[in-house]
């Protein structure tokens, strides 16, 4: 069996390539400049081209596609331009290459901030709910699910959709919560949070790997309409019950310091999933 993967050498990607069986092949594309976020432990044949350089026989044989490739992830900054061309245009051509070489399986990484102001109608968001984003990441990535949805439909394609909630571990970009945490532990600094009483649902990106695995294993599944689900844990703490906890765990000398930040206007303060255990 051949896979292929975008975002292959990043936060995701990089951790669901670590545990897919080894009797699977990985194809995966990659920027020439892209370096791996986590060290690999299996063999990847790589390709180093844009995913709009993609052509069909770059995917011949393959029997799935895991599309974890995103640009704009939260706090990294990206225009609406960078944003729609790589997240929208982007998947798209990919879409478009995986039903001419005949692929009849996708895997989608998606976000919880698609949900947007519909968080604040719930106390576990469904995957059914509107998708009402307040931020260009999160309008780009709604706006390349929408695409998918119909696309797949239209040619045939199982589409499994996970839009993921906090993740949080090893190989997350430096400017994330968790790892700045760390590094201030680590450094002896005080740590200044954010909006420390909103409330979030995080999840380890171990198991998150772990979720897209099941999709991978499930692939011989019958089924015709696109599968949306929440990669969440359905446990809401604060962001400063999160740093505490690990502020402790890493065994820091600083202190933890609250300062205040400009919310976006109407921003949610709890953004908790519904898993599909809670269904």
């Amino acid at each position: 069996m051949k896979i292929f993967i975008t975002g292959a050498t990043g936060f995701v990607g990089g951790h669901f390539i670590n545990i897919v069986p080894p009797e699977i092949e990985i194809v995966a594309i990659k920027r020439s400049k892209s370096k791996e976020k986590i060290k690999l432990v299996r063999k990847v044949t790589w390709l180093e081209k844009e995913i709009t350089e993609l052509k069909v026989e770059d995917l011949h044989g393959v029997k799935s596609v895991f599309h974890f490739a995103s640009a704009g992830v939260s706090p990294q900054k990206a225009s609406w331009e960078e944003l729609y061309n790589f997240n929208v245009n982007g998947t798209l051509s990919l879409l478009k290459i995986a039903a001419d070489a005949c692929v009849n399986h996708v895997v989608m990484a998606g976000s919880f901030t698609e949900y947007g102001l519909s968080a604040n109608f719930y106390e576990h968001i469904p995957a059914t709910a509107a998708l009402l984003p307040i931020t260009p990441y999160a309008s780009s990535k709604a706006a390349a699910f929408e695409l998918a949805y119909s696309f797949c439909i239209n040619k045939k394609i199982k589409l499994v959709y996970n839009r993921i909630f906090s993740a949080y571990g090893d190989g997350q970009f430096e400017g994330n919560l968790w790892p700045s945490l760390r590094n201030a532990a680590i450094n002896n600094n005080n740590f200044y949070l954010n909006n420390a009483e909103q409330i979030r649902d995080f999840i380890p990106i171990e198991d998150v790997a772990q979720k897209f695995l099941k999709d991978l294993i499930k692939t011989d599944e019958n089924y015709f309409d696109p599968k949306i689900k929440n990669i969440c844990t359905g446990k809401g703490i604060s962001i400063l019950e999160f740093a505490s906890y690990w502020w402790k765990n890493f065994k820091a000398t600083g202190q933890l310091l609250s300062k205040n930040r400009q919310s976006l206007k109407r921003e949610p303060q709890r953004f908790v999933g519904l898993p599909d255990t809670m269904k």
